[in-house]
């Protein structure tokens, strides 16, 4: 009889560890679920921010020419400095969303996985 009530016991403490794990696993599957969702936002509206400052630039460089009487012509160094980091950023926006597009399919495998329901699960229903 004793040994039967320590296998319970053994039985029950593993299942409320198993179901901790449960929670666990939820609530970081709904901050990954709420981080990606922050970041696919970002990436649909960066390329657009980002071509919108590169033609300002472009507008400001047009208007840094021909001579030192120009509206920006003190500024020209800068803007040219700005134009090429943007046309950097632009690149490196367009590698984010190639592995935004990567991240999104696994993660989704990572959710349904998380929402299948499994013998963890079943066990913490027990308790």
């Amino acid at each position: 009889m004793e040994r039967r009530i320590a296998e319970l016991e053994d039985k029950v403490g593993k299942s409320r560890e198993k179901k901790n794990l449960i929670d666990l696993t939820d609530q970081l599957r709904d901050e990954l679920s709420n981080d990606f969702g922050t970041l696919s936002k970002l990436n649909s509206s960066l390329p657009e921010q980002l071509n919108q400052l590169l033609q300002t630039l472009k507008e400001m460089k047009i208007g840094a020419e021909p001579d030192d009487a120009a509206d920006y012509w003190e500024e020209k160094k800068n803007i040219e400095r700005h134009i090429k980091a943007l046309t950097q950023g632009q690149v490196l926006c367009t590698n984010l969303g190639d592995e935004v597009k990567r991240a999104d399919k696994k993660i989704q495998t990572i959710l349904e996985d998380t929402k299948t329901p499994s013998e963890c699960s079943d066990l913490s229903k027990a308790t």
